[in-house]
């Protein structure tokens, strides 16, 4: 064991340099691998250079999956909104022919499956074709009710006749 203190290349080199010259040592003689150093933030500059890359690579990768959960999110919104605005009046936001033809296909073999009926209602409102012209709506006077889950023809007739009762009370607002 050599002490730290001792460990001084400038103090060997003198060393060798004294044994040369007394004829101890060959002139060629190298100190090359005889002292051992000691570096220790060249020793772990690997490891500060990995740790560098990795946090790079970490905070990329978090950004990446941030904006990816963004988008994410805002497809799954715009996918949500198309879906909406085709099944549904732009002007009323009520059910539209393509949602009833939906429904009216899925609720057909439930009813099959179930043993019960399904009936549909019709109404048409001739005061609203003023409305709708107004609003540059070709059609729209006309209201599709799909009554499901009555054993028979004549529940659902009582609520269609409901209904028909309840959209024919005349309604006022301050414009009116």
């Amino acid at each position: 064991m050599v002490p730290v203190g001792y460990m001084n290349e400038g103090r060997w080199k003198h060393a060798v340099e004294i044994h040369q010259e007394a004829g101890a040592l060959p002139s060629t003689f190298d100190l090359t691998g005889f002292l051992y150093e000691f570096n220790p933030l060249k020793d772990l500059k690997w490891a500060c250079n990995g740790l560098t890359i990795s946090t790079a690579i970490l905070f990329i990768s978090l950004a990446f999956l941030y904006y990816n959960v963004r988008l994410n999110r805002r497809l799954k919104y715009s996918l949500e909104r198309v879906n909406h605005l085709s099944q549904h009046d732009s002007l009323t936001d009520l059910p539209n022919r393509i949602l009833f033809a939906d429904r009216l296909q899925s609720d057909y073999f439930e009813s099959k499956t179930r043993q019960e009926t399904i009936s549909i209602a019709l109404h048409r409102y001739r005061s609203l074709k003023s409305i709708n012209d107004g609003y540059g709506h070709q059609e729209g006077n006309e209201f599709v009710v799909l009554l499901e889950g009555f054993p028979n023809a004549s529940g659902a007739l009582e609520v269609a006749k409901k209904i028909q009762a309840s959209v024919s009370t005349p309604i006022s607002h301050g414009g009116a």
